[in-house]
């Protein structure tokens, strides 16, 4: 009985404490992705009585289920000025099904590496690691040593050389170093896993497992079995390529993941099954995916075109991003509070709707890409948009399970003190404000509603909800698509400089004079663009 009542109080804190967080999310600005609380709220998440663990798994199903079928609902928000209703037919708006991942929690390892002797010790760690594993891989090239600390001091080496400034984060500080090498760690396993389903895909059906084990010295043990979770939780809810939400019959494949407890060093261990191939009528492989990938490799050029139109008419020419004033770069007015401009990078992935692993390793690869380029210099890199066309069809897909994905790969590569991710969509609708969406979405039309009432009373008077809902919308409505990775310390330094109220306010009132019909048709027209 003591037990039970301990189960319970432990339980009631946890919701109490959730539902506390949500209202001080619903406060914050979006823009600042509060990641550091949302993966504390994962580990604590880990500690719940398993009855309340496997409630939430049923729940998670339930809502994959549910957002395959349809991308809006809302209700009611009692936080909206008493004027305005909210309406379950409003096409700007939505209640967001909340994805949560569980991962695991507990102490990481010590790493035994980062001493005098660390050059010697790693390679002694490799010997004992391929003595170990040697036998458990069917080719030798199924053994995978990366040491990711090691590709950073090369990076910086060669960007301090070439006149970059790759190395301008405080280099002091343990967090910053262990958020990059978590960046580099997450870009590999996710490129070694998708170039693994590839291969597989390629096999005969029930042929053994494609096996690859990979050693990762300076990896976060704890980071790793969180990614590996996510990894799993991916294929459990099948949002993979077995999804139900692919217009693509493709192979039937059984993806596994884990972490290896007794390596000498982290270690994941990735497999791939294909259980049958995807035929025609004829009984001859279906070649489909590679002829819209070989079509897609050929529009790359036009997608990152319309990304910079919808840029440069959005961003730019209606001031909506007071920090962005070009095409090509961003960060403007941040240079007093240590923020310099740099380049807008524009990223391309031509991962079909079912290829998260792929999708995956191309958004983590840009992360990489722009940490080894530092915010700074003739190289330097700002922020990230990644456009992913064949995402364009399901907002809900995108903005729930790709999303959920996304922040909890954040927390399992204490990535949260370098990055933050955002969320854009053609299709995108703003938050209802019955739910909390997760992070780096765009806030409730309640809540927008509420700053426009506080700043600017005249246009409050004109507007319905769906008109403050469309205004929301269309601040996030890109031709494609698409992941907007942004510095930390640039969401930290525009947090502080701007007044979040009056901003959204003043951008509500931008769109609304240009009118949702206008915007509408030059975002089609955008989508058009060859």
């Amino acid at each position: 009985m003591a037990s039970k009542r301990s189960c319970l109080r432990q339980s009631q804190t946890y919701l109490i404490l959730l539902i506390v967080l949500g209202l001080h999310f619903n406060l914050k600005d979006t823009h600042s992705l509060q990641y550091p609380l949302s993966h504390r709220l994962l580990q604590l998440k880990s500690k719940i009585p398993s009855t309340s663990k496997h409630h939430d798994r049923t729940s998670t199903t339930k809502q994959f289920s549910t957002i395959l079928k349809s991308s809006s609902s809302s209700s009611p928000n009692d936080e909206a000025p008493e004027r305005i209703e909210s309406s379950s037919s409003c096409p700007f708006s939505m209640k967001f099904p909340r994805y949560r991942i569980p991962v695991s929690g507990g102490k990481d390892k010590p790493n035994k590496s980062n001493n005098i002797f660390s050059g010697l010790f790693t390679s002694m760690q490799k010997s004992e690691f391929e003595r170990k594993f040697s036998k458990n891989v069917n080719k030798k090239e199924d053994l995978i040593w990366f040491d990711a600390k090691k590709t950073i001091l090369e990076s910086s080496s060669s960007s301090s050389g070439s006149g970059s400034s790759a190395v301008s984060e405080n280099e002091d500080d343990e967090r910053i170093k262990k958020g990059k090498i978590g960046i580099h760690v997450s870009a590999f396993v996710w490129r070694t896993l998708s170039n693994l389903i590839q291969e597989t895909m390629k096999q005969e059906p029930q042929q053994h497992d494609q096996k690859v084990i990979i050693g990762l010295p300076n990896a976060s043990f704890i980071g790793l079995k969180q990614l590996a979770d996510i990894i799993s939780w991916m294929e459990e809810e099948s949002i993979n390529y077995n999804s139900k939400s692919s217009k693509h019959d493709s192979r039937n494949l059984i993806i596994h993941a884990s972490v290896e407890e007794d390596s000498p060093i982290p270690t994941i261990i990735l497999s791939v099954t294909c259980a049958k191939q995807q035929t025609d009528s004829d009984g001859n492989l279906n070649d489909d995916e590679d002829a819209i990938r070989l079509k897609n490799h050929h529009n790359e050029y036009i997608v990152k075109e319309r990304t910079k139109s919808w840029v440069e008419r959005i961003l730019v020419k209606m001031g909506i991003c007071p920090f962005t004033k070009s095409v090509t770069k961003s960060g403007h007015g941040l240079g007093d509070v240590g923020v310099p401009v740099g380049k807008i990078a524009y990223h391309y992935s031509n991962a079909l709707d079912f290829q998260i692993a792929t999708l995956m390793a191309d958004t983590w690869e840009a992360i990489s890409n722009m940490i080894q380029a530092g915010p700074s210099g003739k190289d330097g890199i700002s922020s990230i948009l990644l456009a992913a066309p064949e995402f364009d069809h399901n907002f809900s897909f995108w903005a729930g399970p790709i999303f959920a994905i996304l922040e909890a790969n954040v927390g399992a590569a204490s990535a949260e003190p370098i990055i933050g991710v955002v969320c854009f969509h053609p299709q995108y609708k703003t938050p209802d404000g019955s739910s909390f969406p997760g992070f780096g979405h765009m806030h409730s039309s309640p809540r927008l509603s509420k700053w426009v009432k506080d700043n600017d009373v005249e246009l409050f008077d004109k507007l319905e909800m769906k008109d403050v809902s469309a205004g929301g919308a269309f601040q996030r409505r890109t031709p494609h698509a698409t992941i907007n990775i942004l510095r930390a310390e640039q969401l930290e330094a525009a947090e502080g400089r701007r007044s979040t109220g009056s901003l959204y306010s003043t951008n509500i009132r931008t769109l609304f004079e240009v009118g949702f019909d206008k915007l509408d048709e030059d975002l089609k027209k955008e989508q058009q663009l060859v």
